[in-house]
């Protein structure tokens, strides 16, 4: 019996201990650094912006091109943008890249996801098992509300139980939802 009972307690400590030992390697080898979030979410592989050591945003050299395939993806839906303004914004522990038609009142996010220090573009199951990925692009549009603090109106907002837009106070908010193959900021 007293055999038994110390085997039992041998294999108790060395799980604890294979356990103990695989938690720190996972840390160790995700990143130098633990300011920088490492996720499990399913991304598509072109680098959007990275954080440097300063913890501030840098655009990849080629967003412009990005933000122009978003807008065009946008556009075949009965909304037209032009952004004049983008920016990366963390909510609800989500990263989103925001981009802003002042002259249309419109509003458009987009999910990221960081890894490593680097932005991607959040990629979703497509309709099957074989379908390639999709991106998805929420554009909340229509809101007239203007004067001091009116700023967060009308704005794409994601969560567990998918995207919504922000109250309007006068006029109407209307969301839209693209999905594209490949991404909605890169193109296949």
């Amino acid at each position: 019996m007293m055999n038994f009972n110390r085997f039992i307690l041998v294999c108790l400590i060395g799980s604890l201990i294979i356990l103990g030992c695989k938690e720190r390697c996972v840390d160790s080898d995700n990143s130098n650094n633990s300011d920088v979030l490492k996720t499990t979410v399913a991304h598509f592989n072109t680098v959007i912006a990275t954080v440097d050591s300063n913890n501030g945003i840098v655009f990849s050299s080629n967003i412009g091109d990005m933000i122009s395939n978003w807008e065009t993806e946008i556009n075949y839906s009965e909304i037209n943008v032009d952004f004049d303004d983008y920016f990366i914004e963390q909510n609800n522990s989500k990263y989103y890249i925001i981009a802003k038609d002042s002259t249309s009142n419109s509003t458009s996010a987009v999910e990221l996801v960081l890894e490593n220090g680097s932005f991607y573009e959040r990629s979703f199951p497509g309709q099957t098992v074989t379908s390639p990925p999709l991106g998805e692009t929420c554009t909340c549009s229509g809101c007239e509300s203007t004067g001091p603090g009116t700023g967060k109106e009308c704005q794409p907002r994601g969560d567990d139980g998918g995207w919504y837009c922000t109250d309007c106070s006068q006029g109407t908010c209307t969301k839209s939802v693209t999905f594209k193959v490949g991404g909605g900021l890169i193109a296949i």
